[in-house]
């Protein structure tokens, strides 16, 4: 019995809300102490020489950051509520299990990926080859993993639909 299982009670959403909430100010908060922010000056189009970015920059950088904390919040709280519904799957047991590891990366990562982008050094190919490697190509393999997923979820649906003799319905 996992701790998190369905029906989920109040408490238990709570708690979940809270495991967010916590999880996405801490690590917005870690951001600038786990990657400190480089010297931004020079930046093309935005005066070159030793100008700082402007405010606009600055403000859309850390929104930006606090939406991919959000996520990681959300992906937490996804790995933890998640994993029953894919480990019980009678069918396509190997591809959910694919699919929830692909959805749970997909999820996390954006944190720490979207910082070391921010704190490369221009001109350091080794550390945008190790994001390319490290990110990029796995969360495009973790796209197709749960492309997938769904595709085979969705015709097993239509054929036990059409065992029933009842159309699929669209959600309203």
């Amino acid at each position: 019995m996992y701790y998190f299982s369905w029906p989920l009670t109040r408490p238990k959403k709570l708690q979940l809300a809270g495991i967010a909430t916590a999880a996405t100010f801490i690590t917005y908060g870690l951001n600038l102490i786990i990657w400190p922010a480089p010297k931004m000056t020079g930046m093309p189009g935005m005066g070159g020489g030793d100008a700082p970015p402007p405010m606009w920059f600055n403000l859309t950088m850390w929104s930006a950051n606090f939406v991919e904390s959000i996520i990681f919040g959300l992906g937490l709280v996804f790995a933890l509520v998640a994993f029953p519904f894919f480990r019980n799957l009678t069918t396509h047991r190997t591809l959910g299990g694919w699919a929830y590891a692909a959805i749970c990366w997909e999820t996390l990562t954006w944190w720490p990926h979207d910082q070391m982008h921010r704190v490369r050094k221009p001109g350091d190919i080794m550390a945008l080859l190790r994001i390319e490697v490290g990110f990029h190509i796995t969360l495009a393999i973790g796209s197709v993993i749960i492309a997938a997923f769904v595709v085979a979820m969705l015709i097993q649906l239509r054929s036990l639909s059409s065992l029933k003799k009842e159309p699929v319905k669209a959600a309203p």
